[in-house]
């Protein structure tokens, strides 16, 4: 049985979204589907990649996300760091589902080729 929220520690509070956040993020580092590079006469073209684990973890991270912004009750009674978490992991999930399946080119972002 899980206690009511307010009578949790802080840390409990921000275990799900803290979830959420590393549902969304694990996948830069964790890559199990397919990758292409394309050249036409010895010059790079373009990337294609699709992660099937990103795609399953950060649509658990965001499904994670949505159910805890919809059961956390009215918006006056939120705990803002909480709710504030909750939608950073959020946009992130959502971020890492669209690099999944390759719409979202992050490699300038993270310093990569």
């Amino acid at each position: 049985m899980e206690l009511p929220l307010a009578a949790q520690s802080p840390f409990q509070r921000l275990r799900p979204p803290l979830t959420g956040l590393v549902l969304g993020v694990l996948p830069l580092w964790l890559f199990v589907g397919t990758s292409e590079s394309f050249s036409v006469n010895g010059q790079f073209v373009s990337q294609s990649r699709f992660n099937i684990l990103g795609l399953v973890l950060a649509g658990i991270g965001l499904a994670m996300m949505i159910k805890l912004l919809w059961n956390d009750g009215p918006w006056a009674r939120r705990w803002l760091p909480r709710t504030a978490l909750a939608v950073v992991a959020a946009a992130i999930c959502l971020v890492q589902l669209a690099y999944s399946v390759g719409l979202v080119d992050l490699s300038r972002f993270l310093g990569s080729a």
